[in-house]
């Protein structure tokens, strides 16, 4: 999950200061690949932590419904950064995303 956080990281920094379309696309490697980490990961832990199926399948519920959250909240998060005076404004979104997976690192690795 930590390799997922790092390499989700770096595509965010890549995107805001790359600003191209091979940023966008490496942004978007970054996203898949971290993805299938976690996912993989996170259902692996799911099973070491629950103990029936009904466990399993509620809290496999619970984490599906905080990543419909987050997809959720990108249809608010970018466009609060949008201005019409600067067009690259909306890239200041990938310094909160990277704040927020610096934190999550962190916060993993304590």
């Amino acid at each position: 999950m930590l390799i997922a956080l790092a390499i989700v990281f770096v595509g965010c920094l890549g995107m805001r200061f790359g600003n191209s379309f091979w940023s966008a696309k490496m942004m978007f490697l970054s996203v898949g690949v971290s993805f299938a980490l976690i996912k993989l990961s996170v259902y692996s832990l799911v099973g070491v932590v629950t103990d029936s199926p009904r466990q399993h399948s509620a809290l496999m519920s619970s984490v599906e419904g905080f990543f419909m959250v987050g997809i959720a909240s990108a249809y608010f998060l970018f466009p609060a950064f949008y201005s019409d005076t600067d067009t690259n404004a909306w890239l200041n979104v990938y310094l909160l995303l990277c704040g927020a997976y610096y934190y999550l690192f962190v916060s993993c690795c304590i």
